[in-house]
């Protein structure tokens, strides 16, 4: 069921993006929560390309944003009473979500 809300999730980016790219602008946060879970990347191979799609759409245009985002969630350095267990875990998540975004652009999206 998962892998079906996905892809319809997909199609209906894909088809908003094609009519006017600022259609998908007011589920920005949305869209950054669902990426930035730390399940995010326990789905299946056919998820993570409608994903890849999602966030090609997403960026398109702004990839140094998201990207800043992520590299901030990379250099965090844990509060008071994280231990550092947690703080490595979030930072491969952050490396994970780095190399998708770098992944799923196209390749002169992050040359400046």
């Amino acid at each position: 069921m998962n892998e079906f809300m996905t892809e319809f999730f997909s199609s209906i980016v894909e088809r908003s993006h094609a009519i006017d790219p600022e259609l998908i602008k007011p589920y920005r946060r949305e869209i950054i929560d669902l990426f930035n879970a730390d399940n995010a990347f326990q789905i299946g191979i056919l998820n993570l390309k409608q994903w890849q799609k999602i966030m090609r759409y997403f960026i398109e245009g702004k990839p140094e944003e998201i990207f800043e985002e992520q590299m901030q969630k990379w250099n965090f350095q844990g509060g008071l009473f994280a231990n550092n267990n947690s703080v490595i875990v979030q930072k491969c998540y952050a490396m994970k979500r780095i190399a998708f975004l770098i992944f799923s652009c196209e390749n002169d999206d992050f040359q400046n």
